[in-house]
């Protein structure tokens, strides 16, 4: 499941495990004929696509179904910001260790001794 997600980023596969642990654990096992997450919880999930899905059919838009999609919309806005905040931190500290690490290092040069 995590190779397929990551099929089109391959190095970035961590990021695929949250997505693919709620996947597997939401489906309905042939064994019991229930999810994990069922009988762990007593009822299935809602996730944050079905919750978009159904505002955007008009299936239910009561005042909990509202507040869930300001909820998914407001953590899909922190997660941006977060991964932007890690990403400047990730520069940052990449610039900071070239400046540490550039100067003990010297330039060499190499010649072809090769005659064609």
């Amino acid at each position: 499941m995590i190779r397929k997600l990551s099929h089109e980023s391959p190095t970035e596969w961590n990021r695929f495990v949250p997505a693919a642990l709620f996947a597997y654990r939401n489906q309905v096992h042939s064994s019991t004929g229930f999810s994990p997450l069922f009988l762990l919880f007593g009822r299935a999930p809602r996730g944050p696509m079905q919750i978009l899905r159904d505002i955007f059919l008009n299936k239910d838009f009561s005042g909990e179904t509202a507040f869930q999609y300001h909820y998914v919309m407001d953590l899909h806005n922190r997660i941006r910001k977060g991964w932007r905040l890690a990403q400047d931190s990730v520069r940052d500290s990449v610039d900071e260790s070239r400046l540490r690490h550039e100067p003990k290092s010297k330039l060499k040069h190499f010649v072809s001794v090769m005659k064609f």
